[in-house]
């Protein structure tokens, strides 16, 4: 086996800005489901995000913070401005959790390591009409909102639909003076980030959320500025990009400003052609890159390629925040140093929803396939636009290849990164593991057999996670 050192997972990349990852590997975005009492970050998020900081990632991405208290994915979210909270307050606890996340607290000796601490970027997010009820601090029965009044559908069948009007209803379709409240709002959240001390943000405008509601066909149904074509459908997320450049100009000075990353999560799923829509539904490859060129010309300085939404996951979500948990420590955080290439599943707090998956189905597979092929279409397309891929790598030869080919530019891992915190300095990156073990762990959680025979298959994945969240109560065990 070549050196470590050698592999392109292991050399810096450079995004537009000018900020260099020390190496190709991203801790993708998941949500932590830690946010109590006042919704700001605490100590649990501030020791979760310090052990990744150890890990010698090239860039670590947080899990989604909701730009909106009143409309949130999960009643856990974080969200600023939440009700009772100042904005001292505020600005205390999101400087403290990115001087823990960047390991400005520790001195080169407690780090034991004498490199500069890897980038932390901040998912911004609203939910749209994936909010469920008792999520935000809206009413009870206040609506959530979407570009289009169209409702979220979780399965076929009278059950699904019947959980699916209980749990979600009809969004209601925001005016344009919302729409301008809810840009001014990640604005805001991306200077409150810039403020705190990380170096950027991501937009999410992926897994069903508000912005790929907008970008979609099948979920935006306006007839003006912010709808119909690919280009007026874009146009939010314009808007937000632009807003959240001026903010944090506004906040941080021209200088810092041009250092701030500001990056975009984008769908996969519903650009597949045949996915269950017809044409007027499913938005074509040419409207999708039309997007994407109008993104780069906005200046996103990289753009991730995932899939999913409540109604049709491409990925499966873990509440990490507990898995990580140490229960026979009194409640504490697992120590990083006890994650190595030897620890076995069974020493760590899991969910125990369902068996782990060993064989894929087909239709996982053929899913994959158009995943990965998407993502080489945009390459082609725009092979200047710095380009990550989440999902589904698992091995250090597998991602070498997709780098070395150029099909993308960063590897984003998930739910391996929670198993192993460290996964690149003692796994991926380490030059004492031969490629053979160079492998990552993962359990998929399958939701209780009860929601399939409910007919919710689409419940695995994101809709799982809200499920599992909102219906019935979390199990962690001992394996």
């Amino acid at each position: 086996m070549a050196s470590t050192k050698d592999l392109k997972l292991a050399q810096p990349l450079t995004l537009p800005n000018g900020l260099v990852l020390p190496n190709r590997l991203v801790k993708a975005a998941m949500a932590e489901q830690l946010g109590f009492g006042n919704h700001l970050p605490n100590p649990d998020l501030n020791a979760v995000y310090a052990t990744w900081a150890r890990g010698d990632w090239g860039m670590i991405l947080t899990g989604n913070v909701q730009v909106d208290h009143a409309h949130k994915g999960d009643a856990r979210d974080f969200s600023p401005g939440h009700p009772g909270t100042t904005p001292e307050q505020t600005r205390t606890a999101f400087t403290a959790w990115a001087d823990a996340a960047l390991l400005k607290n520790e001195t080169t000796t407690t780090r034991k390591s004498n490199k500069t601490p890897t980038p932390v970027v901040v998912q911004i997010s609203h939910p749209g009409r994936q909010s469920p009820m008792g999520a935000g601090t809206r009413g009870l029965w206040e609506k959530a909102v979407a570009p289009s009044p169209v409702p979220l559908v979780l399965g076929e069948g009278l059950v699904p639909r019947l959980v699916s009007q209980l749990l979600f209803g009809t969004p209601r379709e925001l005016s344009k003076t919302e729409i301008r409240d809810v840009v001014q709002k990640f604005g805001a959240t991306a200077r409150l980030t810039a403020e705190a001390g990380f170096q950027g943000v991501q937009i999410h405008a992926a897994h069903g959320y508000l912005l790929a509601q907008f970008l979609s066909k099948k979920t935006n149904k306006r007839r003006d500025g912010y709808g119909g074509s690919a280009e007026g459908r874009a146009r939010i997320v314009g808007d937000i990009i632009e807003e959240c450049r001026r903010q944090v100009k506004e906040a941080v000075g021209e200088e810092e400003a041009r250092r701030f990353v500001v990056g975009i999560k984008l769908n996969s799923a519903d650009w597949q052609a045949g996915r269950g829509g017809n044409a007027e539904e499913t938005d074509s490859t040419e409207e999708v890159l039309k997007q994407i060129e109008l993104f780069e010309k906005w200046g996103v300085d990289f753009v991730e390629v995932s899939g999913g939404s409540y109604e049709d996951p491409q990925v499966s979500f873990l509440c990490f925040g507990l898995v990580l948990r140490d229960e026979k420590k009194g409640g504490g955080f697992l120590d990083n140093e006890r994650f190595t290439n030897n620890t076995k599943p069974n020493q760590m707090v899991q969910m125990a929803n369902g068996p782990q998956i060993k064989q894929k189905s087909e239709r996982t597979k053929a899913r994959e396939a158009f995943f990965l092929e998407f993502a080489k279409i945009i390459r082609t397309k725009f092979p200047q636009l710095p380009l990550m891929v989440t999902g589904g790598f698992r091995t250090r030869q597998g991602m070498e290849a997709a780098l070395a080919s150029d099909d993308c530019d960063m590897i984003g891992i998930g739910r391996p990164a929670i198993l192993n915190p460290s996964l690149p300095a003692n796994l991926i990156l380490n030059p004492e593991v031969p490629d053979a073990d160079a492998r990552l762990f993962d359990k998929k959680v399958e939701p209780h057999w009860i929601f399939e025979k409910l007919g919710m298959k689409s419940i695995v994945g994101a809709g799982a996670e809200i499920v599992r969240h909102v219906v019935i109560p979390l199990h962690y065990i001992y394996r």
